[in-house]
C-alpha cells in the first residue's frame, strides 16, 4: 500500500480538532475546509495531504513515515472525525473520486 485516504463530513471546519496545537513546521494549518485527507509514502518518508470540497489543496502533513500517518487517520476515525481510512489502489486515476465511489 502506497496510498491511504479517508473523507471528513461536509462543512468540517480547516482545524477540526484532528491535529495538536503544537504541530511545528510540519503542517501547513488549512484555511478552508476539509472534505479528504490522502496520505502517501514519499522518498522521504510520508506526506499527507488535505483537500477541500472542491478538489484545491488546501493543507499538508509530511511525516518521517506512512505508520504514523496511517495511524493519526485511525485515531480520527475512531473518535468519529473522519471515515474508516481505506487503501487507495495504485491504479485509481483520482484517489477522492475513488474515496467517492466514483471510477472517474
Amino acid at each position: 500500500m502506497t496510498r491511504l485516504g479517508t473523507r471528513l463530513p461536509e462543512g468540517t471546519p480547516p482545524n477540526p480538532g484532528l491535529f495538536s496545537a503544537d504541530l511545528g513546521e510540519d503542517w501547513v494549518v488549512p484555511r478552508e475546509a476539509i472534505r479528504y485527507l490522502v496520505a502517501q509514502r514519499t522518498s522521504e518518508g510520508a506526506i499527507m495531504t488535505a483537500y477541500g470540497p472542491s478538489g484545491a489543496i488546501v493543507g499538508e502533513r509530511y511525516a518521517g513515515s506512512l505508520d504514523e500517518l496511517t495511524a493519526l487517520l485511525d485515531a480520527a476515525a475512531q473518535r468519529g472525525i473522519a471515515e474508516t481510512p481505506r487503501p487507495i489502489p495504485d491504479d485509481a486515476p483520482s484517489a477522492l473520486a475513488w474515496l467517492d465511489g466514483r471510477t472517474c
